[in-house]
């Protein structure tokens, strides 16, 4: 034995030193399995969970593929079981994030922020009440209309028109003469559509119709003096005579005339430029009665 292998071997109460490596240094045998002391396992340092920056888009719930870090306080943990791929997908995620929020930010940070969309107000229905039975009411008055009035124009019938006026003047004429036998002057006896060769009307025509009747009256009242000229119906006095089924209207000159022969020699200064048969025809002589 060298002196560097026995350096405190005289000794006793030492025990010798010896310039061994440890690693020749055998150790000590181990206890049996049932001895041994579970020695629980280092602790493992909490990964804290990655800060999103302030600039990253909003999410709504927390991704599938975001690996949310342990349960505060120890994890029991299998043996031989390494932390470090868990570490390196955290790591690779929250890269992916800060790109993403990157690129979110520099393609959105000109545009104007866009408002929530408002929820329009909702208007509560109650619900009928299913005692309650609609009825439909219906109105009991309806509005009247005024009655429309239809304005018709009459087309004047001169020829009505003139018989009308003739009948008028023969009524009238009628309640003013006395029939006391008096002898007077016809100088007028027609009725519509009577035809006289020795007369025309003013149209020249030798048929007279209503309206030449009631023209030839008007002049010969004018002509002969109103007072004393009257219009008659040939129904009203003497025989009651009827031409064509028709009364005649009929002119009478009441003057004061004693005889037949008074009246001819009137109608004769009265109608000079007649001949006798045209005279004849124009004045004759009648009693009243």
């Amino acid at each position: 034995m060298s002196h560097q292998q026995f350096e405190n071997s005289g000794d006793d109460g030492v025990p010798p030193r010896t310039n061994t490596p440890p690693w020749i240094v055998t150790p000590p045998p181990e206890p049996p399995p049932w001895l041994q002391t579970p020695v629980a396992p280092p602790p493992v340092a909490e990964t804290p969970p990655a800060e999103v920056p302030p600039w990253a888009p909003p999410t709504y719930g927390e991704p599938a593929w975001i690996v949310s870090g342990p349960p505060p306080g120890p994890q029991p943990s299998s043996p031989g079981r390494s932390r470090r791929p868990l570490i390196a997908v955290a790591a690779a995620v929250l890269v992916v994030l800060i790109g993403a929020g990157g690129g979110w930010f520099v393609t959105h940070r000109g545009e104007p922020a866009v408002p929530d969309p408002v929820a329009a107000p909702t208007t509560l229905v109650p619900a009928p009440d299913p005692t309650t039975v609609a009825v439909t009411t219906y109105p009991t008055e309806y509005p009247t209309e005024s009655p429309t009035t239809v304005e018709t124009s009459t087309v004047a019938d001169p020829e009505q028109d003139a018989l009308a006026e003739l009948d008028r003047i023969s009524a009238q004429d009628l309640r003013e003469v006395v029939f006391d036998n008096r002898y007077v002057a016809q100088v007028a006896s027609k009725n519509p559509g009577t035809y006289d060769k020795f007369q025309t009307t003013a149209s020249g025509s030798h048929t007279f119709q209503a309206t030449d009747i009631l023209a030839e009256y008007q002049r010969l009242r004018d002509d002969l003096g109103s007072a004393k000229v009257v219009l008659l119906k040939s129904t009203d006095f003497g025989k009651r005579q009827m031409y064509r089924g028709a009364p005649l209207y009929v002119t009478f000159f009441l003057g004061r005339f004693g005889s037949a022969d008074a009246v001819r020699s009137w109608c004769a200064a009265t109608f000079p430029d007649l001949s006798a048969d045209a005279l004849a025809n124009q004045c004759a002589v009648r009693r009243m009665h």
